[in-house]
């Protein structure tokens, strides 16, 4: 009951931070270009503070000898998921190459970054954080390789699509931690003020985008529904028995489910619109799942931990 009363908590603040911005939208206090503002602001500079805070840190060479087993467990979970995208994935589109990239995408890849991160930081604070960091960097991998190609035209596999301000941001920090650089007081205080806006700013964020679109609409979607029964029920409850029969360590079976349970990632709105394609699919997908999640989340969570 501790571990769900916990995980309740926070996405519970999380579901209100989205609420907040879903109303500042739908009442058309923001501006329509705010989206694209406030997530160049996550993107470019938050996010960046937040990686290079933590990495700082808690990177040491210690640390990541004691944290190299998360990275092979993440390819094994990654490897299970994208193995069920490129099964399900066409079943679901229907044969719409378009549609297939986006269940795909959302099959393999949840929201493990944005809503991922924040509940890592609020229920166990920045050295967990850092760990769940370095899990989740094949992932990353992933996403930028094949995940953004599926959702994006014309988008290939190439050096540029790393050359991010998050993933620069990465090697910045992993540097300045393993050199042990230091840093003038009022940088570091910089960095651990900017990075505590993250997690609020991002969930208001994915509000002002879900608030962009016809809700009802959006609920009326039946794959949808299909899509969550599958992504956040089925899978994590066959990966939580698995990873208990295998007897997985506390840590990378946290680290496992925290990316098998969460909601559903707003990539599938955000490269598509930038594209100037249909994100109905990917809008109705956040939606319902960031809602369903409130539920699924918490109670997935207190049965692995």
């Amino acid at each position: 009951m501790q571990i769900f009363s916990s995980v309740i908590s926070q996405m519970l603040y999380l579901f209100l931070c989205i609420l907040i911005g879903f109303i500042l939208k739908k009442r058309n206090i923001l501006p329509d270009s705010s989206d694209k503002v406030i997530s160049k602001l996550e993107s470019e500079i938050i996010i960046p503070c937040l990686v290079i805070n933590t990495f700082y840190k808690y990177c040491s060479p210690v640390n990541l000898a004691s944290n190299r087993s998360l990275l092979f467990y993440s390819v094994a979970i990654l490897a299970f998921t994208a193995a069920v995208a490129f099964l399900l994935g066409p079943r679901f589109a229907g044969g719409d190459p378009f549609a297939e990239g986006i269940y795909k995408y959302s099959l393999a890849i949840d929201n493990f970054g944005f809503i991922g991160n924040a509940l890592v930081l609020g229920m166990y604070g920045e050295e967990m954080l850092f760990k769940y960091l370095i899990f989740t960097l094949p992932i990353t991998v992933f996403v930028y390789a094949i995940g953004v190609p599926w959702i994006s035209t014309g988008s290939k596999f190439g050096l540029k699509t790393f050359l991010n301000a998050s993933f620069i941001s990465m090697l910045i920090g992993i540097a300045l931690g393993l050199l042990q650089v230091p840093l003038p007081g009022t940088i570091t205080t910089a960095l651990s003020s900017i990075a505590a806006c993250f997690s609020p700013l991002a969930m208001i964020l994915t509000g002002v985008v879900i608030g962009k679109y016809d809700i009802k609409k959006l609920f009326m979607m039946k794959k949808t529904y299909l899509m969550i029964l599958v992504k956040m029920i089925a899978m994590p409850l066959l990966v939580l028995a698995v990873i208990t029969l295998l007897k997985v360590p506390a840590e990378p079976s946290f680290m496992i489910m925290m990316f098998t349970a969460m909601p559903l990632s707003l990539n599938t709105i955000v490269y598509p619109a930038a594209n100037g394609q249909d994100t109905t699919i990917g809008a109705s997908l956040a939606l319902v799942s960031n809602i369903v999640g409130l539920i699924t989340v918490p109670l997935i969570l207190s049965l692995a931990l």
